[in-house]
């Protein structure tokens, strides 16, 4: 039997079986946990590993760290990851959202929002989606400052997604639902901007047949009785504000090639990046740095500067998904469709870990709590949550 072992580009040195698994070594350093049904799990070694061997039962590696140096492991569970309890046995709208300082997270159901405690890992609320929307539609953005969640659909009645603000409380609790005041109809919420409070928001373009032509404008705090227009006639499936000082934007489409930045003071194009497929741009939360997903590459670039300072191949199926940054934007996670999750760090691009989700879980979304907890949603309603920091201090500290 032959298969490749996800992780390993390079040529791998040895291996060894530690029960009924396989542990095999890569010439750049690394010891890869290949278990044979469940995908694989990647200890990131900073040193040049020479040889590597496991104790009879199989709990312990020990190899060559470098030169007069030897390193052993306590072996990690190939997923080291802990299931959410309760969470799974609905269907979900694919959307999952949680607050910066971790304390909520919320998800879509089929029957409404829930609102889980990050801290707990506990459901805290549910509630129902207003009355009018569709079961399956209904998607939201969480206020980056924690300050509510903004519910968007498709109603029953009417050719426009009306906004339902689902204010939170200081402890995370949400208080009662409320029709958002719009000032006129927008197609959506897609983004925020670096102060954390003001939206950016879009309707369908004034005086334009094209339906995927799209006007974008902020709403300062949330107002749209203060709306300040953006952009004019663009088609995009969104609209990101990837500069620190929030007068630069980048927009992409879902079913166009390339990606491209705007000057938000004047509404004018300075540059597209020349990526001959559909992409997916996201920014990092300090708006220093722009991850560029393209079917074959992933990339990051420096936005005071505009050059692209790292790469690396898009894992499979992964520009399918939406990359995410953690809060102190040091990592970037991408999921692959073959049930892993690939971190790389931030700004270099250095590859940090690779995590295996089970057999059992159809990963639809992954979500960070603050710096060091991510998050997957199953598509049953599943959580599934690594935490980073007690992964590698299991194994740095050896």
């Amino acid at each position: 039997l032959t298969t490749a072992l996800p992780g390993h580009p390079v040529p791998i040195s040895c291996v060894t079986w530690s029960g009924d698994s396989v542990l095999s070594l890569g010439m750049e350093g690394r010891v890869l946990w290949q278990q044979t049904s469940a995908g694989g799990f990647k200890l990131a070694w900073p040193a040049i590993a020479r040889f590597l061997q496991t104790t009879p039962d199989g709990r312990r590696v020990a190899f060559a760290a470098g030169k007069g140096s030897l390193a052993i492991a306590e072996l990690l569970s190939p997923q080291g990851g802990q299931l959410w309890s309760g969470s799974g046995g609905q269907k979900f709208g694919s959307c999952i959202g949680g607050s910066a300082d971790g304390r909520t997270l919320a998800i879509s159901t089929d029957g409404g929002l829930q609102l889980w405690d990050g801290a707990t890992a506990t459901l805290r609320q549910a509630f129902p989606w207003p009355a009018g929307y569709t079961s399956s539609w209904p998607w939201f953005e969480v206020v980056p400052d924690g300050s509510a969640i903004i519910v968007m659909g498709s109603p029953h009645t009417a050719v426009f997604n009306p906004l339902w603000k689902f204010p939170l409380a200081a402890d995370g609790t949400c208080l009662t639902p409320q029709p958002f005041a719009n000032a006129s109809p927008v197609d959506g919420i897609h983004s925020f901007a670096p102060n954390g409070t003001d939206y950016v928001v879009s309707g369908k373009a004034a005086g334009v047949q094209s339906a995927s032509a799209l006007d974008f404008a902020l709403w300062p705090a949330g107002d749209p009785t203060r709306s300040r227009p953006l952009l004019h006639n663009v088609i995009a499936a969104g609209l990101h504000l990837c500069t620190p000082d929030g007068l630069t934007g980048i927009t992409a489409a879902q079913h166009q090639p390339d990606a491209h930045l705007w000057d938000l003071t004047t509404g004018k194009e300075l540059r597209a990046f020349g990526y001959p497929d559909p992409v997916t741009c996201l920014p990092t939360a300090d708006r220093h740095h722009l991850a560029i997903i393209s079917p074959d590459e992933s990339s990051l670039w420096d936005t005071a500067t505009w050059r692209k300072i790292a790469h690396w191949p898009t894992p499979p199926g992964g520009n399918g998904f939406t990359p995410r940054f953690n809060s102190d934007s040091t990592l970037i996670a991408q999921l692959d469709r073959n049930g892993g999750i690939l971190l790389h760090r931030v700004p270099s691009g250095e590859p940090y870990l690779t995590l295996t989700i089970p057999p059992t879980i159809a990963p639809s979304e992954i979500i960070w709590l603050g710096s060091h907890r991510l998050i997957v949603l199953g598509r049953l309603g599943e959580l599934m949550e690594w935490n980073l920091s007690t992964l590698m201090q299991a194994v740095e500290a050896l």
